[in-house]
């Protein structure tokens, strides 16, 4: 049992270093997190810049949404033990 706890918070520890690259946790919402927004900035070619904003985003906020469901069942586990 120790050992499936062990597990656990390593997994946690390694999926809040994941999240921690792209977004910051919210306070007050328990274990909410709000994306970060790429910026590429607006100098040169900013159409361009602001697809590959939207496209990262979109990627991140895919990612971001598995790793939070994944923190959620561990510390549901947790929680059990």
């Amino acid at each position: 049992m120790e050992q499936f706890k062990k597990s656990l918070l390593q997994e946690k520890e390694q999926i809040e270093s994941e999240l921690k690259e792209i977004a910051t946790p919210v306070e007050g919402k328990g274990d909410g997190w709000e994306m970060k927004h790429p910026d590429y900035g607006t100098e040169t070619a900013e159409q361009e810049s602001n697809t590959d904003e939207v496209e990262e985003f979109a990627a991140d906020l895919t990612m971001e949404k598995q790793l939070e469901e994944r923190l959620k069942n561990i510390d549901a586990a947790l929680q059990k033990i």
